[in-house]
């Protein structure tokens, strides 16, 4: 049993080293800067509430990669948070620690409220952004 585990881990591990390296191919500089300081903001300043960029929660087969990447388009580097009050958090440490990088958050509540609005026929709106070139 607990060689199974190692083996799950150490697959867990490779997974998450090909998520990055597949990631600083694909995503432009800044972002990738972005994203490490918003992970370093969210430790260093006890934000809860940063779940990470939008790439590391889609589950796929290779496959269906190319479609996923197409659809989603730039937004699979944006920063997956709980609402916007953790966005604003993260934002205000970003600009007050002056660190470079850009980045962009799907606040969940905004997604929630969108579906719903968009289920009754109207429209709840946008996310946060922002950025320190």
């Amino acid at each position: 049993a607990a060689a199974a585990a190692d083996d799950g881990v150490a697959r867990a591990r490779d997974e998450l080293a090909k998520a990055e390296r597949h990631l600083h191919r694909t995503a432009p500089r800044l972002v990738r800067v972005g994203l490490e300081n918003v992970k370093r903001i969210a430790l260093e300043h006890h934000i809860d509430g940063v779940y990470g960029p939008l790439i590391e929660h889609i589950a796929a087969p290779a496959e269906y990669h190319a479609a996923i990447e197409v659809v989603a388009r730039g937004q699979l580097f944006h920063v997956v948070v709980e609402d916007d009050e953790v966005a604003t958090k993260v934002l205000d440490a970003f600009n007050r620690d002056k660190v470079e990088g850009r980045v962009d958050f799907i606040p969940l509540n905004r997604v929630k409220q969108r579906q719903l609005a968009e289920a009754a026929g109207g429209d709840a709106g946008g996310g946060a952004q922002g950025g320190v070139p």
